[in-house]
């Protein structure tokens, strides 16, 4: 451990039928996994940018770590690979955080690659913010969240409606009800439908 601050970026390798399913039904299965591939590598350059963290790559399946090897291979700042564990969502991003905090890192950040113009500023902010508070979420316009970070593990994974327009809403009520002091991130979205792309092409 280098830095007190370890973020982690939940990825799928980007195989034909495996990841980005609704847009796949619009278009093909190929195309979806050649946009994948693109969200991936324009996250992990936006990565690139961000210092005083440590960097991960939670992958799956796990049988893909050397493909994500050759994909990281010579980055700076250098990247972790680590293959997620069994279980749903929740259990995936709990377990995460909870192997940081064994390590010895004060906080976790996890993000995912559907949001590929999410700007550095915003992940410099979650940094920042976690230095006052014991958790930040930022909010998709779609109801869930593409970044969460903790400063110790809380109960706001196990039983929420992943995939859904309640996970933001939910993990917000979890901590309040925890009574956990939090910090609301600036909305944006993830690209999960054509319509989604094509508005993401608008922003260019």
């Amino acid at each position: 451990m280098t830095h007190a601050v370890a973020i982690g970026l939940f990825a799928k390798w980007p195989e034909a039928g495996r990841v980005k399913t609704r847009l796949a039904v619009e278009t093909s299965p190929e195309f979806a996994a050649d946009i994948a591939r693109t969200f991936l590598l324009d996250t992990l350059a936006r990565l690139s940018e961000l210092a005083g963290c440590d960097q991960f790559v939670a992958y799956d399946p796990p049988d893909a770590q050397p493909k994500f090897a050759e994909l990281i291979k010579g980055r700076t700042p250098p990247i972790h690979l680590e293959a997620q564990s069994a279980g749903d969502m929740g259990t995936r991003l709990e377990t995460f955080c909870e192997r940081r905090f064994d390590d010895g890192y004060e906080a976790a950040i996890l993000i995912g690659s559907d949001s590929p113009n999410l700007p550095v500023t915003i992940l410099r902010d979650a940094i920042q913010l976690l230095q006052a508070h014991d958790a930040v979420v930022g909010p998709t316009t779609d109801g869930g969240y593409y970044l969460i970070g903790i400063r110790r593990l809380l109960p706001i994974f196990a039983g929420i409606a992943w995939s859904t327009d309640r996970v933001f809403p939910e993990t917000i009520e979890r901590l309040i009800t925890a009574n956990v002091p939090y910090a609301v991130l600036p909305q944006w979205y993830d690209v999960d439908t054509l319509a989604d792309l094509r508005f993401l092409e608008s922003q260019r």
